[in-house]
C-alpha cells in the first residue's frame, strides 16, 4: 500500500484559492500533496470514505475523494475541500491521508 510520495509537487493550503490551484493540477493529472493546516483534524470514518488503514503508519490509503473531501468540508467549514475532491473524481484519482503529517496526497489508480 506505501507509496514513494518524494516526486509529488507540494501546495500548502491558505485560502479557498488553494482549492481552485489543487483542483486545476488534480484535473492535469497531476499527482499532488496538499499540506492543510496544523490546526485541521483530518480523521474520517476509514469504512465510509472507503480507506484502507494503515495501523503500523497511521495512514488511510485509496480513499473516495469525493466522498471523503466533502465530509472534511462539512466538518472543517473549508467548503473548497468539495471542488478539490470533485476534481479528483473526475479524473478517478484516489486520496491518501496522511493524519499525522496534514497531507492529503492525490495520486492516480
Amino acid at each position: 500500500m506505501r507509496e514513494d510520495y518524494q516526486d509529488y509537487p507540494l501546495l500548502d493550503w491558505e485560502d479557498d484559492y488553494s482549492a481552485a490551484k489543487a483542483a486545476a493540477c488534480i484535473l492535469d493529472e497531476e499527482r499532488l500533496i496538499l499540506l492543510m493546516p496544523r490546526e485541521l483534524d483530518l480523521k474520517v470514518d476509514p469504512e465510509e470514505c472507503g480507506c484502507d488503514l494503515e495501523e503500523d503508519d497511521g495512514m488511510l490509503y485509496g480513499c473516495d475523494p469525493g466522498e471523503t473531501l466533502e465530509i472534511l468540508a462539512e466538518a472543517t467549514g473549508l467548503s473548497g475541500l468539495v471542488e478539490v475532491g470533485e476534481a479528483a473524481a473526475e479524473v478517478g484519482a484516489l486520496l491518501d491521508i496522511d493524519l499525522e503529517g496534514r497531507r492529503l496526497i492525490f495520486r492516480g489508480e
